[in-house]
Parts: C-alpha cells; sequence; structure tokens
C-alpha cells in the first residue's frame, strides 16, 4: 500500500463508497449480493478503529472471544446457515416469532425432506411440495413418486407457506417429519392417515 498511512486509510473509505455506485445501475435488483464487496473494506475500518481504541493484548482477547460467539451462532444453525437472523432483529427465534422476515426462501431444508419421503414413502405415493416461493422442490424425489395437487399422500410445507399463503393441512393428515434449525421447525411433513 502507499506509505501515507492516511492516503491508506481514505483509499480504503472509497473502496467502501464506490460499492454504493451500484444503485445508479438500471439492471439492479433487490438483496445484498450487490454490497458484498464492502464487506473487507468495512472490516479494514473496523479493524483500524478496533486497535485505536484498544490495547493490543485487549484488542486480541476481545477479538478472540468475537470470533468464538460468530462460530458458535453459525454452528447453531448448521446446515441451514441461510435460514440465519442477526440478533439486531431478534435472532432466528425473534425473526420466527415475529414473522418478521421470510425464513428457508431458497428452499433450505426441503432436499432433507425429499430424501426423508424418498427413503420412507411406498412405491407410486404422491407427494405435494407447497413451498413458497416455488422455484425449488428440493429435487431428491425417488423418480416412481408423483409430484401432484390431486390427493396426495405426504405434503410438504415450508413457514412462508403457512404465513404468507395461509396454507392449511387437511385433518386426515399427520406430521411425520420436521425440519429444524436453531430450534426453528421451517419445512413440515405430513402423511396422510
Amino acid at each position: 500500500m502507499i506509505k501515507d498511512h492516511k492516503a491508506n486509510y481514505w483509499i480504503i473509505v472509497a473502496w467502501f463508497l464506490a460499492s454504493f455506485l451500484v444503485t445508479l445501475s438500471p439492471t439492479k435488483q433487490n438483496g445484498m449480493r450487490y454490497f458484498v464487496c464492502i464487506y473487507p473494506a468495512l472490516a479494514m475500518m473496523a479493524s483500524v478503529g478496533f486497535f485505536y481504541l484498544f490495547k493490543k493484548k485487549d484488542a486480541i482477547i476481545f477479538g478472540s472471544i468475537l470470533i468464538f460467539y460468530l462460530f458458535a451462532i453459525n454452528l447453531s444453525a448448521y446446515p441451514y446457515f441461510l435460514t440465519y437472523y442477526n440478533e439486531l432483529v431478534g435472532g432466528t427465534n425473534g425473526v420466527n416469532k415475529n414473522r418478521l422476515f421470510q425464513i428457508g426462501y431458497w428452499g433450505e431444508g426441503l432436499q432433507e425432506a425429499s430424501i426423508w419421503i424418498s427413503e420412507q414413502a411406498p412405491v407410486g405415493s404422491k407427494v405435494l411440495i407447497n413451498a413458497s416461493p416455488n422455484h425449488t422442490t428440493g429435487g431428491k424425489l425417488r423418480e416412481d413418486l408423483i409430484l401432484t395437487k390431486d390427493n396426495p399422500d405426504y405434503i410438504v410445507l415450508n413457514l412462508n407457506t403457512i404465513w404468507f399463503d395461509k396454507a392449511e393441512v387437511p385433518a386426515n393428515y399427520n406430521l411425520v417429519k420436521t425440519v429444524k434449525t436453531a430450534g426453528i421447525p421451517f419445512v413440515q411433513v405430513y402423511q396422510k392417515q
């Protein structure tokens, strides 16, 4: 980098701010993927401030605790990291309790539910995968199983379908499998009695 440390700081700030130019793009869509490039610059800026405020020994101890904490919360959502929400919005439990955001938008848990049905269902069983959004169905069902809405033997629902589409399961179905993350049941499998 440049020998003048003040110039280095301004380069990092410019790097951070330049990423927001994407908002001027006519082809942008919603989502954080456009701003992922800010995190290295943000981390550098934070570390400069961090080491300015703390002695080196204290910074290493605090940084180690922070890294352990981040590892632990990621481990709590394993293997469904995309269903984890930050504690600033109440964590995954707070999001679930208050229905703040979609949980399982990318089809998390549907593959596990599909595998479970494939292992348990008799040949030729009918399956309804009612997930919202419906851009994925898990993709791991046996080939002899039939995807249908008409009189299914198994129904798979995710929280988005229950919350936002008000999906209900008929009384003659029993809950037989639940996929959880961080203690939240976000995919449910029902079987006809």
